[in-house]
Formats: C-alpha cells, sequence, structure tokens
C-alpha cells in the first residue's frame, strides 16, 4: 500500500479550499449506469476525504456513510441530513455486515491495498449491491494555450514528480464477488484563475510529498506557482482548464 500525504491539517485545509466539485458528473453518470429509478437505502463512500464523492452519493441513496482515514479532513467535509461520517480504513470498514446497497470510492483507490479493501466491499455488500469505481484528475491541459501542457510536462512535473502510489483502477480479471457491468469516461472543463490554479495544484500529492518531507513551505510553493502560471494569463482574469474522470459501475455477482 503507497504512503498517503493526504493526512496532514494543512493537506486537508489546502484540499477543502483548492478541489473542484465535480460530483454532479459522477451521480449523474452512475445513476444512468446503474439503471436505478430512486434511491438506494444505505451507501457508503470509501475513502471520502473532505467529502466532494460524498455529496455525488447523498443523491443516490437515503443514508450515506462517509469513511476517511484521517480525522483533519472530516473536519472540512460538509454536513447533510442524510450524511454520517466516520473514521476508518478501507481495508477495515466501520460498517456492518450485508449492510450497503452501494459502495463506491472516489480519487482514493490508488491508496488503499486493493485485496483487502475488496475483501472488505463483499463482507459489507448486500446481495445485489453495487460497488462503483470514480476518478477525477487534472488533465494538465489550458484552452487556447497549447504551451500551458508543455510547461505541466516540461517543468512542473519534471520539478515536482509524482511519488510512487497504487495503480488507478483496472478492474482485474478476478473482481471476486463483483462483475463489471460498464464505465465511461467523461470531461470536466473549470475556470480557474491563476489564485484558484495555485491553490488547486497545491493539492495535487506531488506538492503534498514536498510539503510533508519540509522540503519547501506552502507560501514558497504557491510563490512558484502563481509566478509561472501568471505568464500563461496575459491580461485575461481567468482561463478554462481541463479536467477528466471515469465512472466504472460493478454489480454483486453471487
Amino acid at each position: 500500500m503507497a504512503h498517503n500525504p493526504f493526512s496532514t491539517n494543512a493537506a486537508a485545509r489546502l484540499y477543502a479550499a483548492g478541489r473542484p466539485d465535480y460530483s454532479v458528473h459522477v451521480a449523474r453518470i452512475a445513476k444512468r449506469l446503474m439503471g436505478i429509478a430512486r434511491p438506494v437505502l444505505c451507501a457508503v463512500d470509501v475513502g471520502c476525504g473532505t467529502g466532494i464523492s460524498t455529496m455525488a452519493l447523498a443523491t443516490l441513496a437515503d443514508t450515506v456513510i462517509g469513511v476517511e482515514s484521517s480525522a483533519a479532513m472530516l473536519e472540512h467535509a460538509p454536513p447533510a441530513a442524510n450524511v454520517t461520517y466516520l473514521i476508518g480504513s478501507a481495508e477495515e470498514l466501520p460498517v456492518d455486515d450485508t449492510s450497503c446497497d452501494l459502495i463506491a470510492v472516489g480519487s482514493a483507490l490508488h491508496w488503499f491495498d486493493q485485496d483487502r479493501f475488496l475483501s472488505e466491499t463483499s463482507r459489507i455488500a448486500t446481495s445485489d449491491a453495487w460497488l462503483v469505481v470514480h476518478d477525477h484528475w487534472f488533465g494538465g491541459e489550458m484552452q487556447g494555450r497549447p504551451e500551458f501542457g508543455e510547461w505541466v510536462r516540461n517543468v512542473y512535473l519534471n520539478t515536482y514528480p509524482s511519488p510512487p502510489r497504487g495503480r488507478s483502477w483496472r478492474p482485474p480479471a478476478d473482481l471476486g464477488d463483483w462483475r463489471h457491468v460498464a464505465w465511461e469516461r467523461y470531461d470536466h472543463q473549470v475556470d480557474c484563475t491563476v489564485d484558484g490554479l495555485a491553490s488547486y495544484l497545491l493539492t495535487q500529492s506531488n506538492l503534498q510529498t514536498v510539503l510533508e518531507r519540509g522540503d519547501q513551505t506552502e507560501d514558497e510553493l504557491r510563490i512558484w506557482l502563481q509566478s509561472e502560471i501568471a505568464a500563461f494569463f496575459d491580461t485575461e482574469q481567468s482561463h478554462t482548464f481541463l479536467f477528466g474522470g471515469f465512472v466504472a459501475c460493478h454489480r454483486r455477482s453471487v
């Protein structure tokens, strides 16, 4: 299992302030791919972070349990009438046996022990439950400015390479109790100012690792990012950046 750099108070604060809300895309696609006409009884959001992914589930279930290993992250999670947040790990979920109709994990699976996580999903799932894996990422492209993508690849990622982590979701040949049903990719365009994009990049695992090690301070990284990014904005206050993601749905097969 890869080391997750998102457990600190600073990481949670930056994450809550800098991550774009993609929950509407996930909820819309997941509902269509699963073909559910009305909300399921109970869903669990594993690795829920600051609750962005939990809000996607809150429209698909009567009750939702958000599970997160970092108490600091949960301090920033938004309250909702049908949501309960619990501290726990993906490998030992604080959820009763055969109690969940929908299990979801968003932008967190690459930090899990995936075999142990799948074992836990089988334990807590009802006989006809759904497992939804989804992700959201920065495409590294700026609309109308291809040179920005070159900066991301040749300067940003060379200066601050991504840390080791698990793979994104490529369903193994043997999913155990789960049967792959559908997968869909989506595009997500986000308008960002210089400050807004710098705030987002500070939430990425490469810069979170730098902060966790103490190699540079948050102010030092922010000033460098703002200086580099500003060169692509000219006189414009904001620009459109390409994000993307996918939703993969699986059904209990036993």
